[in-house]
């Protein structure tokens, strides 16, 4: 079955695929079955499966562009593209770091900070009953997989830093500001009762509880910046000269295992449920799913909408840290077929994650069960 999404999503693979040489296309493309590659994600500064941005000419890179066009609505591919700018903003802030991006080691020149280091990467053949696509780089990780006519867009991965820029005097650019502020404004609607129940922790954790694990599993909890790039991005001898780094900025956050307990993932959803709101906090929860829902295309966030409409009681809401929106802080929706983490862990709100994930159906796990099934019925 083909849908006008997988027809516009194989269109621009394929436009992109022909564009390049041999040895770019080799570069590019997977296969299906290549799992392991397939469901690799990472959302920091670091190499990962296809070929940069930095390696294609313009038209290229243009194209490129479009086929990550081709999954998200017209809000996810300007916040994607507005987040890639930044890496430009971001650098002076870092004093022009001439670090090298991480575990790229090929020819071509880079640096820790470049809007043209994201990767794109197709796997199996546009067109086909199970292929797919990934593009990523520092703070945007975006995938399609599609088998039997669906498109599955999980996990959908925004960050931010600087979550925060100035423009001109009183006004700032901030990629993430729907993210942020309705979240602060759920959690403000709460009366005492309802907070107390929400609130897991009084101190946010370091990151995301699932961080960039393939596929969400019971009992998760946040690992170490060094193991979410992996070894190739973070040798050995330099972990732990990372991990001094890493405990001086995190003396304000929960980071041990056992001081974030509390936090850990659960198939059975922790916090506040949204059959204990009142009926404008409702509203506002289900506005605050649909930010994150509205990243991809309609076609592909229809299925999430519909589900959050009938599992609407059974989502939670739960928060941890401060609530000043200048204070560290994360807050997870769960339901049956939705998890939603966002955690910003500095003190003045300067740096955001915020990820889209399907429980039982990241990178297309559900699709690819009914495909199978009906395959060899």
């Amino acid at each position: 079955m083909t849908t006008e999404l997988t027809k516009a999503m194989a269109t621009a693979a394929t436009r992109f695929l022909d564009a390049l040489d041999p040895a770019q296309r080799e570069r590019a493309t997977r296969t299906f079955e290549n799992e392991a590659e397939r469901t690799e994600w990472y959302y920091t500064p670091n190499a990962r499966p296809g070929i940069p941005l930095i390696e294609l000419d313009a038209l290229q890179q243009q194209l490129a562009r479009q086929l990550l066009h081709s999954g998200l609505s017209e809000g996810g591919y300007n916040t994607a593209a507005t987040i890639m700018s930044i890496e430009a903003i971001l650098a002076p802030m870092e004093n022009w770091p001439g670090r090298p991006f991480l575990g790229y080691d090929r020819t071509a020149p880079s640096i820790r900070r470049d809007p043209a280091m994201y990767f794109v990467c197709i796997f199996g053949a546009p067109g086909a009953e199970r292929w797919g696509w990934s593009f990523g780089g520092h703070h945007v990780s975006v995938h399609a997989t599609i088998a039997g006519g669906q498109v599955s867009s999980n996990p959908c991965f925004f960050g931010a830093n600087p979550a925060e820029a100035p423009l001109q005097p009183g006004f700032f650019l901030r990629p993430l500001e729907a993210e942020r502020k309705l979240g602060l404004e759920l959690f403000h609607m709460l009366n005492e009762r309802q907070r107390s129940q929400a609130l897991l922790l009084h101190k946010a954790p370091h990151d995301m509880v699932t961080a960039n694990r393939p596929a969400v599993v019971e009992g998760d909890l946040p690992i170490l910046p060094w193991v979410i790039m992996g070894p190739r991005a973070v040798p050995e001898n330099l972990v732990q000269q990372q991990r001094e780094r890493w405990e001086q900025a995190t003396t304000h956050l929960a980071s041990t295992a056992e001081a974030l307990a509390p936090l850990a993932y659960t198939a059975v959803a922790k916090g506040l449920p949204a059959a204990a709101m009142a009926p404008a906090q409702r509203d506002a929860l289900r506005e605050l799913v649909g930010v994150y829902t509205g990243r991809v295309a309609n076609e592909a966030a229809a299925a999430q909408t519909a589900r959050t409409a009938s599992d609407l009681d059974a989502i939670h809401f739960a928060w941890a840290g401060g609530d000043t929106g200048h204070s560290a802080h994360y807050y997870r929706i769960q339901g049956p077929r939705l998890l939603i983490e966002y955690d910003s862990p500095m003190e003045d709100g300067s740096h955001i994650h915020a990820v889209w994930r399907d429980p039982l159906g990241d990178f297309g796990n559900d699709l690819l069960g009914r495909h199978y099934a009906e395959a060899h019925r």
